[in-house]
């Protein structure tokens, strides 16, 4: 599971020392006093990916949050000099909280048994001392931790294939093992479940268009997507056990979901929205680990040849038996049944874990409506999800959303003509 952070966000100064903190307001607004372009970057991942993600809004110049208390330089030049009490309050209303939500949220996905990609947003200067940076996007990772090394290059790999004129460069222009927030979340976690990376920006690139600036910001955030999930290991996996994301990837192998790779187009969505709306309906951490091994193997009785004891073995009988619940086609041992519409939703409705999967499945289905070219085929499968949401409605399997996501696709696909 990802999770941002950026710890050179803003540049506010504390009100606590606002009064002794003496420092030219030219200083606070220059690379010094925060991380220029960093927070544009941070928000647009924040809002494409719905993940946990957290900001320190003051500037490092006050107390440097990516920094550990026994560096010398967590407190500049304008603060090491600041009375103790007031250096305590800096640690104590403002750092440690911000570090510690951070890492508490980090436990929290590693104890739900998922790997945690934890990428800080960071940004660089073009020139510093005279000395121009020669990179446009780096990342900051430890080599002897295979997980981030991988990932690292894999992220590396996606982008230039988009963007080839990029300059990307690794553990540059600082190591990836200095002193930091990440550093010290390695000693925290072991390299199994956590990945630490800092994404690096040359400032000079934000100088850019706003379109330039779009198309960049897209390119991040689409090529860490594809390269987290390809590389994700939610569930510790083996070659007799195999995790959830890579068996899924096999079952799927083949199949295409309007033209793309089933996994990716369709899989991954599902399960990203099945974990945005978990913790809202769900009382406890096994139900929402449930729901989401479930989300990626609820298509695969009804589109492959998987029986449900083989889920069971791999993954236990509660997620078999709710992947079961959410196929048309009941396979049980070599019979197969195609239940009714009326069928189908009454056994997902006495399910809370196949409601939440469900509603999630065909949101993301009304949703990817938009995304297909042809007029003939958006409408009938409109028609379709119009016609079931009664099934929806009459069960309580969240028709609320279901009818939201249909207004909203309806007027979208009117607008551009598919349908009218």
């Amino acid at each position: 599971m990802l999770l941002f952070s950026c710890e050179h966000f803003g540049n506010r100064i504390p009100d606590e020392i606002r009064n002794e903190f003496n420092i030219d307001p030219e200083i606070l607004v220059s690379h010094r006093g925060y991380d220029r372009g960093a927070a544009g970057l941070f928000s647009s991942f924040a809002a494409k990916f719905k993940a946990p993600a957290f900001n320190y809004e003051f500037t490092r110049l006050a107390i440097d949050a990516n920094r550990s208390l026994k560096n010398r330089s967590v407190f500049s030049n304008f603060s090491s000099n600041l009375d103790p009490r007031l250096k305590n309050i800096l640690v104590s209303k403002y750092y440690s909280p911000y570090r510690a939500m951070v890492e508490e949220n980090l436990k929290g996905i590693i104890n739900s048994e998922e790997r945690a990609i934890h990428i800080s947003v960071h940004s660089f200067t073009p020139v510093l001392n005279g000395k121009i940076r020669n990179a446009d996007v780096t990342f900051l990772y430890d080599p002897s931790r295979a997980n981030e090394k991988e990932i690292s290059q894999k992220w590396q790999k996606k982008i230039s294939e988009v963007m080839p004129d990029l300059k990307i460069r690794m553990n540059y222009p600082y190591k990836g093992v200095s002193d930091g927030f990440t550093s010290y979340l390695r000693s925290r976690f072991s390299d199994s479940m956590y990945s630490g990376i800092e994404l690096e920006i040359n400032q000079k690139l934000f100088d850019q268009s706003t379109d330039y600036l779009s198309k960049f910001f897209q390119m991040l955030s689409d090529s860490l997507f594809s390269s987290a999930h390809e590389l994700s290991r939610y569930y510790k996996g083996s070659e007799e056990f195999p995790s959830a994301t890579e068996y899924s990837i096999k079952k799927y192998h083949g199949l295409y979901y309007n033209g793309l790779d089933y996994y990716i187009a369709h899989i991954i969505p599902v399960i990203e929205r099945i974990k945005a709306l978990a913790p809202a309906y769900l009382e406890n951490d096994e139900e929402i680990r449930t729901a989401v091994l479930s989300g990626y193997f609820h298509d695969i009785i009804e589109d492959t040849l998987t029986e449900p004891y083989e889920i069971a073995k791999y993954f236990g009988q509660t997620v078999a038996n709710t992947v079961l619940k959410l196929s048309v086609k009941q396979k049980i041992l070599e019979s197969s049944k195609k239940l009714s519409p009326d069928e189908y939703y009454r056994i997902i409705s006495e399910d809370k874990i196949a409601k939440l999967v469900k509603a999630a499945d065909r949101l993301i289905n009304i949703e990817k409506l938009t995304e297909i070219t042809d007029p003939h085929k958006c409408s009938k499968l409109l028609r379709k999800y119009t016609e079931s949401a009664e099934y929806f409605q009459i069960y309580g399997i969240y028709p609320e959303m279901i009818n939201n996501a249909l207004e909203v696709a309806t007027k979208i696909i009117a607008k551009k003509e598919h349908l009218f």
